[in-house]
């Protein structure tokens, strides 16, 4: 859960938006859900997270 936690805070907002994801509405998931909301997190929070990040994705070209 704290792994979670820390991920989600650590994420810039713009990288959220890019995502289409809320930040405040998944830190409440892990915190509320504990272990429930950290998986749900990490299976599909996170990959939309990355996708947007990655170079291939749909990252800012001047954020590089």
């Amino acid at each position: 859960m704290g792994a979670a936690f820390v991920d989600a805070v650590r994420q810039p907002g713009s990288q959220w938006a890019r995502a289409n994801q809320n930040q405040l509405l998944w830190v409440l998931v892990i915190v509320l859900a504990g272990i429930v909301g950290a998986i749900l997190y990490f299976v599909i929070a996170r990959p939309a997270l990355r996708r947007v990040a990655s170079p291939g994705g749909l990252a800012d070209p001047t954020s590089v």
